[in-house]
């Protein structure tokens, strides 16, 4: 491929990926590894040609590969458009366009959550119908994704705002709550644990500012949480109990991440790419032990781990 790739995103079951190229063109390839067979193009669009494709969704099958851009144009590229069952689909298809660049996509129960620069939108694709969660705009890039709290129940819509903050809304594009986390960053970042690393925790006790920040990407980290970055850090939250469940500024200078579960594989500047695990303070711990890190470590490590279970139980862990 004689273009660079600005985007990339494996399907659900992994078996696809979709690439968009530095001229805005979209493809999506097999990749067939369980068979160990050649990469198969299974489809290709130009509907952003010229244009920058910021974000790639897959929907939850991996038939449809949803594409957005610079100019706020969001576009379907079917998987299955060479084969019997997409005998009537087109490779590509205009789903709408909206007010400003596409930030971040996420989907979920045939809905798609559209951030851009200005607001947030959740879009029926089949229906080519785009609604706004709330009224009021703002001006930025801010992420949103979907989250479900349990799994009998629907999903929440969770929409970055300016000043820390993060909106909760339903699927009637209806803003529940606010959740305000300024005040609740007001605390000492947390180290990243793990083999090798001099574990040092600062006093949670003292006196520290409250942040007020941008989240450019949401995205929902195990079952509980969401997780974003920036360039001072990582912060994941609980929204459910509206808390920070831990930052740390040791994990910045990233270029991209790609979420797994619980594990976050970070993509460096330098093309250095870590994996970091959130964890409970006794499971790391406990993997720490096995390593021998707790036996060599510094002295003050153990009685640091006993201090940090009783006031924040979760940790991230390298490797």
């Amino acid at each position: 491929m004689s273009e660079g790739l600005t985007k990339a995103v494996f399907s659900p079951d992994e078996n696809l990926i979709g690439l968009a190229t530095s001229s805005g063109t979209v493809i999506v390839w097999k990749l067939n590894v369980t068979s160990r067979q050649k990469a198969e193009k299974l489809a290709s669009s130009v509907s952003h040609r010229n244009r920058q494709v910021t974000s790639l969704c897959w929907d939850s099958v991996g038939l449809r590969l949803f594409s957005g851009d610079d100019k706020g144009r969001i576009t379907i590229t079917n998987s299955d458009s060479a084969k019997p069952s997409g005998l009537f689909k087109m490779q590509s298809e205009m789903v709408v366009d909206v007010d400003s660049s596409v930030v971040q996509m996420d989907f979920m129960e045939e809905r798609l959550l559209i951030s851009t620069m200005s607001r947030c939108y959740l879009c029926d694709p089949k229906k080519r119908l785009v609604f706004p969660i709330g009224s009021k705009p703002r001006d930025g890039a801010y992420g949103g994704c979907f989250l479900k709290k349990a799994a009998s129940e629907k999903p929440a819509v969770f929409c970055a705002r300016p000043g820390s903050r993060i909106w909760e809304a339903n699927l009637m594009c209806q803003v529940l709550s606010t959740h305000q986390f300024k005040q609740l960053l007001a605390t000492p970042p947390m180290p990243v644990v793990g083999q090798g690393r001099e574990v040092t925790f600062l006093d949670r006790d003292g006196k520290h500012p409250s942040q007020s920040l941008s989240f450019p990407v949401l995205h929902p980290l195990g079952h509980h949480f969401l997780v974003t970055w920036n360039e001072l850090g990582v912060y994941v939250f609980d929204p459910l109990q509206v808390d920070v469940v831990v930052w740390t500024n040791e994990i910045k200078d990233l270029l991209d991440v790609s979420i797994s579960k619980s594990s976050l594989y970070c993509l460096y500047h330098d093309n250095i790419v870590r994996k970091y695990t959130l964890q409970t303070v006794a499971r790391c711990a406990a993997s720490l032990y096995h390593q021998g890190q707790l036996l060599h470590g510094s002295p003050g490590t153990i009685p640091s781990l006993r201090m940090t279970w009783k006031s924040l139980p979760h940790l991230l862990k390298t490797g």
